[in-house]
């Protein structure tokens, strides 16, 4: 089971990959466009929450790429405001391949520490096996 958990960790490890090329593919595709047009193209985190920032014509080449993300719930009333208004000037400040990276950074931190336990625990019981071995050997001489 150890070796099966770990394999799933380094599964996490590798998906982790995908959100950080994601970000990587942005800031290309962004650096792409300067050396094109000479006009930088921001991509704040808004884009994320707000599908109606995405119809800029500036974005129409990545706006396909760029998953949406329902925000009703931070204009419900119960909802704290201060919270609302701090993720908004966070989202607007923020590179959105930052927020993808995060993201994607955090997943590969879990699989690793989980493939790291794994790895203790398979060593465990590798020398716990190994000293039933030593002892069955000692009690047949």
């Amino acid at each position: 089971m150890a070796r099966l958990t770990r394999l799933f960790a380094q599964a996490l490890v590798i998906l982790g990959l995908a959100p950080v090329a994601y970000a990587i593919g942005l800031v290309a595709w962004q650096a792409v466009t300067w050396v094109q047009t000479r006009a930088w193209v921001a991509l704040p985190g808004r884009l994320l929450v707000d599908p109606a920032a995405l119809q800029a014509p500036s974005l129409a080449a990545v706006a396909p790429f760029i998953p949406s993300l329902d925000w009703a719930w931070a204009n419900h009333p119960k909802v704290l405001i201060m919270l609302g208004r701090v993720l908004g000037v966070v989202l607007d400040r923020m590179h959105l391949g930052l927020l993808v990276a995060l993201a994607g950074w955090a997943v590969i931190s879990l699989g690793r520490a989980l493939a790291a336990r794994q790895a203790e625990t398979i060593e465990w019981q590798e020398r716990q096996r190994a000293d039933r071995l030593r002892r069955a050997a000692q009690y047949r001489v």
